[in-house]
């Protein structure tokens, strides 16, 4: 019985190669996508956050100094724009509107609102922006 040589032939080293640069760029990817989302969940979460500065500001104020803080009718306060807030005293919308940088990140706030009944309830919606697809939107009824 004759042994065969044990050594490795030029295709099975490519080969082998091949399979591991394959790999590698796999795992590249998966790398590469988990950074991604990782910026985006930490966007939304900043985003979310300013939100509900907004909305938590309108109920405190709302409740310091009356219903009538929060604008009758039907409005939208567009940060993007620059359009600015109203009121003497105590400007609604409240902070962070119109904008406010994080991370060096701008967040861009529009405040919607209508009144559902007169006086007594009032709908209010704030919706961030942040890059050219970043958004989301929290909403929110106030009553007297």
């Amino acid at each position: 019985m004759k042994l065969k040589p044990f050594g490795i032939t030029l295709l099975e080293l490519v080969l082998a190669f091949g399979l591991l640069a394959v790999a590698i760029l796999a795992l590249i990817g998966v790398f590469s996508s988990g950074i991604r989302m990782s910026a985006q969940t930490r966007n939304l979460s900043v985003a979310t956050e300013l939100g509900s500065q907004v909305l938590e500001r309108t109920r405190s104020t709302s409740s310091l100094i009356g219903f009538s803080y929060i604008p009758d009718g039907s409005y939208v306060f567009d940060g993007r724009s620059g359009d600015t807030g109203v009121g003497t005293t105590t400007l609604f919308p409240p902070a962070p509107y119109p904008s406010t940088k994080v991370n060096n990140q701008l967040f861009e706030v529009v405040v919607t609102g209508e009144e559902l009944v007169p006086e007594r309830v009032k709908n209010i919606r704030v919706d961030i922006y942040w890059n050219d697809t970043g958004h989301t939107t929290l909403e929110t009824r106030m009553h007297l």
